[in-house]
């Protein structure tokens, strides 16, 4: 009866190890990317406020 039931698997410890259970678990994996995403547009639109609009072209 319980000899096809695999064992369950260890976590491998340290950073590694981390990272392969976060990418497993969709709900963990979605919040990194959802993260990640967010830092991206905050940077880009820091980025993009920093481009002075109004400034004369410089001359060539």
């Amino acid at each position: 009866m319980f000899g096809n039931v695999p064992p369950p698997s260890r976590s491998q410890p340290g950073f590694f190890g981390f990272v392969k259970s976060c990418y497993k678990d969709s709900t963990k994996w979605d919040m990194i990317k959802s993260w990640a995403m967010f830092a991206f547009g905050v940077y880009i639109s820091k980025e993009i406020c920093s481009i002075d609009l109004t400034a004369p072209p410089s001359p060539a």
